[in-house]
């Protein structure tokens, strides 16, 4: 049925001994079989999912793709059926030859930083010419699906000191945990800006905290993503590929609840700037910054680098990337509710667990991980 299947794509047929090796390599899913009788052999008793899991790998070879440690990463943040320590054995794989590679070519060895003091001059330089300036950073930014016209016009606009200076720190902050820069730098800019745009240069520790050291040298024992990639533990990665398989969706309905909160006035932004702030909202939402699967799988890396995974084991991170997405879509769909939530919670808690939304949703809300005013 398969090779009929591939023959029509056509592709050339698959061999009985190429199902075999993907089994070996974890590519398939194990299935049971039957006996066929006395010295007959037996039948494998392929399901669906089995099938479409072949399927894929056909497919994904059909592309050109051909080391299975990559085959196994697309598998998994698609969902397929992958075991959890192959899964960790690759990511492992792919970040220590990328992170080792981020330091060469930055040369941070020879940065000459100190724990807890800012960039030196050669850190700035090396990081200026490399991941901030107009060539690197419109590079950065097609990668993640923006036009050329438009990624080039971004880059150039980063060149304006105050942005490059966050961008600079920021980047900084990817390479070396213990400094402080990045979060002094952005307390500086937010207090020069006006007070609705505040919270965009205030993230959440947690945030700053999950991109903080994530391409530190693996030998310096600070790289919490490198560490987890060799232990972590099966609901780990169920957790952080959960997420990343559903960030676009996610990505997409938090931009069209923002946009929502804008237009009815719950998010303190004068009168005269909510049709130009809610149409660039919605504009956002309409990108897919993670479209690749290959973007997919780099982000669970990074999700990788949680301080809290240590505590809680990444808890509530798939549960999230699936739960909160309806949420979002409900709310941008029903925007009376965030002016009722602003003047009754309770009321409008009720209204969303009275509507048509999946088990895990209603559970986020009930347990109050996620509110809506």
């Amino acid at each position: 049925m398969v090779n009929l299947w591939a023959t029509e794509q056509g592709w050339s047929p698959v061999t009985e001994q190429a199902v075999i090796d993907w089994k070996k390599d974890a590519l398939l899913p194990k299935v049971a079989s039957r006996a066929l009788g006395r010295g007959k052999g037996t039948m494998g008793l392929w399901n669906d999912r089995s099938y479409t899991q072949l399927q894929r790998v056909i497919e994904l070879r059909a592309t050109g793709m051909r080391r299975r440690s990559r085959m196994r990463l697309h598998l998994w943040i698609e969902g397929y059926e992958v075991p959890w320590t192959r899964v960790r054995a690759d990511l492992e794989g792919l970040l220590g030859p990328s992170i080792r590679a981020s330091n060469a070519e930055l040369g941070t060895d020879r940065w000459g930083n100190q724990p807890g003091v800012g960039l030196s001059e050669r850190a700035r330089h090396a990081i200026e010419r490399h991941l901030v300036g107009p060539p690197a950073l419109s590079k950065a930014l097609m990668e993640f699906g923006l036009p050329e016209v438009l990624a080039t016009r971004l880059a150039n606009w980063a060149q304006r000191p105050e942005v490059k200076d966050i961008l600079t720190h920021w980047a900084y902050h990817l390479f070396s945990p213990d400094s402080p820069a990045l979060q002094v730098v952005l307390a500086q800019v937010a207090e020069a800006v006006p007070d609705p745009l505040k919270p965009l240069l205030s993230p959440q520790e947690g945030l700053l905290d999950m991109f903080a050291g994530v391409l530190a040298p693996t030998w310096s024992g600070s790289n919490r993503a490198w560490l987890a990639a060799r232990k972590a533990d099966e609901r780990l990665i169920a957790n952080v590929g959960d997420f990343a398989r559903n960030f676009d969706e996610l990505w997409r309905s938090s931009f069209r609840v923002a946009a929502a909160f804008v237009l009815e006035g719950g998010s303190g932004v004068p009168s005269w700037a909510v049709p130009p702030i809610a149409g660039a909202l919605h504009g956002l939402a309409a990108l897919q910054p993670l479209r690749t699967n290959d973007n997919k799988i780099l982000l669970a890396g990074l999700l990788l680098n949680r301080r809290r995974n240590l505590e809680d084991h990444g808890d509530p991170l798939g549960v999230i990337g699936r739960a909160i997405t309806p949420m979002f879509d409900w709310v941008a769909d029903n925007p009376y509710i965030i002016k009722l939530s602003q003047r009754d919670p309770r009321a409008a808690e009720k209204l969303l667990l009275a509507a048509s939304l999946p088990v895990e949703t209603k559970s986020l809300v009930m347990a109050r991980a996620v509110g809506v005013g």
